[in-house]
């Protein structure tokens, strides 16, 4: 496990595993870098992985308020830091968000973009609109009671995904505070998803409650994969069929833009 300090004097805990190109792996709202352990074994034999527990997050330091240009900043600062060119980035979630923005302000290091059942770009909660629709079901409960009760709504494969959930609550418990704190770092904003123009890929699973207000398809000739068995979490729900189709995209050439 690494750590820099960033340009604000924060620190970001990030671990890196594997060999070859690098990938940046970048976790969902309120969760942290061991949501991808698994996921790093399957691609570690191709790629340099690295996950980062975003600022705010996981064990990575806690300001009192936090932007999505800090978590710009932060990943740009892990390239400098690492001496990454240029990455494939990959977001889950809240991570989808923050990969938009930062290829939005620095498209040339960003190789490709993968983004896996990204969250809306306008700064919208989709939790928050879950909760309402069953507020007779979760009235009286917390947050993170909410997701458990509902968790047959947010993921489809219940059994593994509720596995991965422990594994990344065993990492890191956010408390109230931390999470509320999170929660605004991407309130309010609104990505210009249809500015992105390099090669992406929108993974996507077909019962995923959380796919609203999404303008992610709005990229320039990104390609869409629905997964058939997932919700919020096709990397978990189907890892193998994950596993190849990253590898697929990522390993494709870039085809020239200037050819005819």
């Amino acid at each position: 496990m690494g750590e820099i300090i960033a340009r604000d004097g924060t620190h970001i805990v990030y671990e890196k595993q594997g060999k070859g190109k690098p990938l940046i792996m970048l976790h969902a709202l309120s969760m942290n870098l061991a949501t991808f352990s698994s996921t790093v074994q399957l691609l570690k034999d191709q790629f340099t992985v690295y996950t980062i527990d975003s600022r705010g997050h996981g064990k990575s330091g806690k300001p009192s308020q936090i932007t999505i240009q800090d978590h710009i900043n932060d990943i740009v600062d892990l390239m400098h830091y690492e001496g990454i060119e240029d990455s494939y980035i990959l977001g889950h979630d809240m991570g989808g968000v923050i990969a938009q923005e930062l290829t939005n302000q620095f498209p040339n290091k960003v190789k490709k973009l993968v983004l896996v059942s990204s969250i809306s770009n306008h700064g919208k909660q989709p939790l928050i609109k879950l909760i309402a629709k069953h507020r007779d079901k979760v009235a009286g409960f917390s947050k993170e009671e909410a997701i458990l009760i509902l968790f047959n709504e947010i993921f489809h494969d219940v059994k593994s995904t509720f596995k991965w959930y422990q594994e990344a609550k065993k990492y890191y418990r956010m408390s109230e505070e931390e999470d509320a704190i999170s929660v605004r770092s991407i309130n309010g904003i609104d990505v210009k998803a249809d500015n992105i123009d390099v090669p992406t890929l929108i993974v996507q699973g077909k019962y995923d409650p959380y796919d609203v207000d999404n303008d992610s398809h709005c990229i320039k000739h990104a390609e869409t994969v629905v997964f058939e068995h997932s919700g919020h979490a096709p990397f978990i729900e189907e890892s193998e069929k994950f596993k190849k189709v990253i590898s697929n995209f990522l390993n494709q050439k870039v085809r020239d833009k200037q050819a005819i």
